[in-house]
């Protein structure tokens, strides 16, 4: 150290600063491309390491980034970039417009025009 307070070097999970201080590295939970979990802070190496996205994002070298659309069993028609515009039959679009399976998959069940589950009737 140069002077009381200035460090020449930080614990790990820290940035040196030009003033000579040390800043832990920052991570969110959030939505989107914020962490669904957050990379240990002992193990960051730059702000927003996540170790987990949320749906419809993918994690690559520790940040969240926006999945692209495949359309396919869950999505039936794909909009701009990851989004999904509508999902297939028994899937149901979350807000952050990707496809999961509907709650309503299960036995004995269907699902309703207007989104609701009621059980399976028979119609003569």
């Amino acid at each position: 150290a140069t002077a009381n307070d200035q460090c020449s070097e930080c614990n790990p999970g820290h940035e040196l600063l030009p003033d000579g201080s040390c800043k832990p590295y920052t991570c969110k939970i959030g939505n989107g491309t914020e962490c669904k979990e957050c990379q240990d802070l002992k193990l960051r190496t730059a702000d927003g390491q996540c170790t987990a996205c949320n749906d419809g994002f993918t994690l690559t070298d520790g940040i969240c980034t926006a999945s692209p659309c495949v359309k396919g069993a869950a999505c039936e028609v794909c909009g701009s970039g990851a989004e999904c515009d509508k999902c297939s039959r028994g899937y149901e679009l979350t807000t952050s417009f990707a496809c999961r399976p509907h709650a309503c998959r299960t036995g004995g069940f269907m699902l309703t025009a207007d989104a609701k589950c009621v059980p399976f009737a028979c119609s003569i």
